[in-house]
């Protein structure tokens, strides 16, 4: 599955800014006949044989609570049967508006097999198909997206369940990558060390564009006192101060040994958030 860059966009924008975003009521799955776009362009729906989207409620009923950065639908997905040729279907597509060409993309996914719809057949989504997810760990780019904030973002998606972003994040500090269940967090003790409240909003984290966004400005620490943090590997943000929930953590580039009287910043850009 693919997100839109608009989805993508929105649930960046969403989690990092406290932008709203309400999904809609109902999705609308259609029919494609090529690989589209994450920019909604390359969109060729069938013109004939009857041709309609399904409307699928978005509930958790059809897409039960995410789990492991995952979700699936919950029920089959079933359409009306063509009436005459509709071409070779290549790829499932999300919008939120019924009307064809209208409405968003919001994601789509490639049929397990391209198939032709002539009278009288019927697309048919079984149970598990549809399989959204949030990628929690690359290893690559050692970065990781918390299961807290996936989980909540998938269920904000499909599902349409509430999720209200901290207004306020706290950036930490990790000599080690933390897991994406919120492990492996080794921060600094003593020395002046404490997690940085970061405001939840658009100047900390501009508005997302094809689907990544970076922070907006640059978050210092308070300065260490007394004696030196080491030299720590990786940074992120926390939901509180102290405890709280893992939303996101990243390797720093070039990790530096922050010694006693040092000021700890991270610069503008030094995080890009993106969602594929």
């Amino acid at each position: 599955m693919a997100s839109s860059y608009y989805l993508a966009n929105k649930l960046l924008d969403l989690a990092f800014g406290a932008t709203a975003w309400s999904p809609p009521a109902n999705l609308y799955v259609a029919k494609l006949l090529q690989n589209p776009q994450r920019d909604a362009s390359a969109v060729l729906e069938p013109s004939s044989g009857g041709y309609s989207r399904i409307t699928v409620a978005n509930n958790l009923t059809n897409f039960p609570a995410a789990a492991s950065h995952s979700k699936a639908n919950g029920v089959a997905i079933t359409g009306a049967a063509a009436t005459g040729a509709q071409g070779t279907v290549t790829h499932i597509g999300w919008f939120d508006d019924d009307g064809t060409p209208s409405g968003n993309l919001i994601s789509y996914q490639a049929l397990p097999t391209p198939e032709v719809f002539d009278a009288p057949d019927v697309l048919t989504i079984p149970i598990g198909q549809y399989v959204a997810s949030i990628i929690g760990a690359q290893a690559n780019t050692q970065t990781v997206c918390g299961d807290f904030l996936a989980n909540e973002l998938l269920d904000r998606w499909l599902g349409a369940s509430a999720f209200t972003p901290p207004a306020t994040l706290y950036a930490f500090y990790s000599y080690t990558l933390p897991t994406a269940a919120g492990g492996n967090i080794t921060e600094p003790v003593g020395f002046g060390y404490a997690r940085r409240a970061v405001t939840n909003n658009t100047t900390n984290f501009p508005n997302a564009s094809n689907g990544s966004k970076v922070t907006g400005a640059e978050i210092a620490f308070t300065a260490a006192s007394g004696g030196s943090w080491g030299t720590p590997s990786y940074f992120g943000f926390m939901t509180a101060s102290s405890g709280g929930s893992l939303y996101c953590a990243t390797r720093i580039p070039n990790p530096r040994t922050i010694n006693d009287g040092t000021i700890p910043r991270l610069p503008v850009g030094l995080l890009t958030l993106a969602l594929t």
